[in-house]
């Protein structure tokens, strides 16, 4: 399916960790994403399904790499639930439930942390990993 991504993250964004397990971070997070939009893409006609990658600086040493979605969002009852391994939203044969706790864990060993919420720009999921003042700079 065609999913547009629309990558506003600067050449010169600086986000500070291991290369291999933020990349899986994103890379997981990305997928998530790609099959909410697809899912929504297969359940509405004319849907156009997107994807937004984005990258904030306060300038105080605190830094945000965010993916939001105009999928059908997480609704606010299981966004904890995610959390959990063996928990998925995805339908038998599609999903394992290994992928956020295995996030959450490299982020943690980052000191990172995922703030799961709505997408303001584009009405769907967003998923910010965030820096705290001090640390990744």
């Amino acid at each position: 399916k065609s999913v547009t991504i629309d990558c506003q993250i600067p050449d010169d964004a600086l986000f500070i960790g291991r290369r291999s397990q933020i990349g899986q971070v994103y890379t997981n997070l990305i997928s998530n994403a790609a099959d909410a939009v697809v899912e929504r893409h297969e359940a509405e006609n004319g849907f156009k399904p997107m994807i937004l990658l984005g990258y904030e600086d306060a300038g105080n040493g605190s830094k945000t790499l965010s993916v939001e979605d105009n999928g059908a969002g997480i609704p606010k009852e299981l966004r904890e639930k995610i959390q959990e391994a063996f928990f998925t939203t995805k339908g038998v044969g599609k999903g394992t439930g290994l992928g956020m706790p295995i996030v959450l864990r490299i982020l943690e060993d980052h000191g990172l942390r995922l703030n799961v919420g709505s997408s303001a720009a584009l009405g769907g999921a967003s998923m910010r990993i965030e820096s705290t003042t001090g640390t990744n700079a």
